[in-house]
Order: structure tokens, then sequence, then C-alpha cells
């Protein structure tokens, strides 16, 4: 959800952050500050999240499985 927030806001209320993450208000200031977003006139700038590498198989993996899953279905 905090990497939601950050690719869908460029500004966004305390409040509604809270109510996205499931939190109390009195946890903002600490995720605000661990995500190094900043805060301005009261409202919530998030960054968008860093890229993260993710490690795929191999093409022809992935169409086996898909292959074989097709096959389930039809049987």
């Amino acid at each position: 959800m905090v990497r939601l927030i950050g690719t869908a806001y460029t500004s966004i209320r305390p409040s509604d952050v809270a109510a996205l993450l499931g939190v109390s208000i009195a946890d903002i200031p600490t995720i605000v500050h661990e995500k190094k977003w900043a805060m301005v006139d009261g409202l919530i700038e998030p960054q968008e999240p860093a890229l993260e590498d993710v490690n795929l198989a191999p093409a022809e993996c992935q169409i086996g499985k898909l292959t074989d899953f097709v096959s389930f279905l039809e049987n």
C-alpha cells in the first residue's frame, strides 16, 4: 500500500494515509520519516518508490508453466 500511495499521489492528507495504511494518525510522522517523504503545509508529499530488481524465470519456463496450466484447465 505504501508503494501505491507513493505512485498514485503527489500530495495527500495525513488522515488519508493513516486510513489507507490502517495505522493511527500518531504513527504518520514515523512513516513519513522512514519513507523520506516531505510534509508541506500539512500535506504529505510521497515520493515514488525506486523500482526493485525482480528475478524473473526464463521465458521458456514461463511458457511451459502456462501450457501446463491451460492443459490442466482443458482436461
